[in-house]
């Protein structure tokens, strides 16, 4: 997880607070209309009661000045925070925007695809050439802070089964939006969860308590990945039918209303994704790379059981929850096998 390592709010705040500090102690003590320590030494009996209510009058107006220049300070410290970490999300977000392109342009993508889609090199070219242009032209906006994206964009969103979603922390529609301090607030949201037995009239049992840690178990690189790779199939993906039906027998039923979102064919799709990102991060198998179910099946499930997944590959977790425990399944996903035939393919709306 990214860590705010020169952007410490506390350590902004008592900068702001000791140089508020020193200027109010240079100003009584020594500054323009101030009052000398020695002037005040230097008074007798007699003027003693009308310098002391002069002292308080300065020490009154000095105390608004101070009040004044701490609230100023602060605010130039928050503004400067910020545009470091609205810096900071733009450069992630452009790193992994480029990093999906050399990924998508690449000779192993192209001959995937041309597996997917049956052989069919002309096509496989097309849609090649369709997700690369996605991804160069989309727009990426990390200007918003949480609170702004809740009002703006989380209010108006909801789940397929109608109700709001209590985890959103980016979209991608007409352009990508994800807030630029979202590790702030999931790091806050994780101690709130940790503390708290009661949420809006809601007892958090301990069961609740993992599932609401593992939602959280992401950062701003990894909800920007997961954004910015759904630009590659766009707003209306193109997947094979092929890919498609593989997808389809695949999918764990929870049956909930859940499942109208995780069995969408596009949400599975960046899960799996994130799970080839995750193996060849473990060294189990590089993209490209054949799976083969006796070696790399057991290889996986070991990894996922044994923790050594990353704590953010949150999409890759959930890939191992709701896809069938089936070596044969894995390999048709991983390998995107399609029989010889013509291949038809159909535009998908994200869920």
């Amino acid at each position: 997880m990214f860590k705010l390592e020169n952007l410490n709010v506390k350590k902004i705040k008592d900068v702001a607070k000791k140089t508020v500090a020193i200027g109010a102690a240079t100003v009584v003590f020594g500054g323009a209309g101030g009052l000398g320590v020695k002037e005040v030494q230097a008074g007798t009996a007699g003027e003693d009661k009308g310098k002391i209510s002069s002292i308080e009058n300065t020490k009154s107006k000095e105390n608004v000045k101070r009040v004044d220049l701490e609230k100023k300070l602060l605010e130039q410290y928050q503004k400067k925070e910020k545009e470091n970490l609205q810096e900071h999300a733009s450069k992630i977000a452009e790193k992994i925007r480029q990093e999906q392109i050399e990924h998508y342009s690449s000779k192993e993508y192209l001959d995937r695809l041309v597996v997917e889609y049956g052989g069919n090199e002309k096509r496989a070219k097309e849609v090649q050439s369709e997700r690369v242009a996605n991804l160069k032209t989309v727009e990426i906006d990390t200007s918003l802070s949480y609170a702004e994206f809740a009002d703006k964009i989380k209010s108006t969103k909801t789940n397929v089964d109608g109700t709001k979603n209590l985890f959103l922390l980016g979209v991608y529609d007409d352009k990508v939006r994800v807030p630029y301090d979202i590790n702030e607030r999931i790091m806050e949201a994780k101690i709130l969860i940790s503390k708290l037995n009661i949420i809006n009239g809601i007892e958090i049992t301990d069961q609740m308590r993992k599932i609401l840690k593992d939602e959280l178990g992401v950062s701003l690189e990894n909800i920007l990945r997961h954004e910015i790779t759904h630009v590659a199939t766009g707003k209306y993906g193109e997947m094979s039918n092929n890919a498609i039906e593989i997808f389809k027998k695949s999918y764990v039923p929870s049956g909930n209303g859940i499942d109208k979102y995780f069995m969408h064919p596009l949400e599975l799709l960046e899960r799996k994704k994130a799970m080839d990102r995750e193996m060849e991060r473990l060294g189990i198998k590089k993209y490209g790379e054949e799976f083969i179910p006796e070696k790399h099946y057991k290889q996986v499930i070991d990894a996922y059981e044994k923790g050594l997944f990353s704590e953010d590959a949150k999409d890759a977790k959930e890939f191992m929850l709701i896809i069938k425990k089936d070596p044969n399944l894995y390999k048709e996903i991983f390998n995107n096998i399609a029989k010889n035939e013509s291949v038809e393919s159909q535009n998908i709306q994200q869920a």
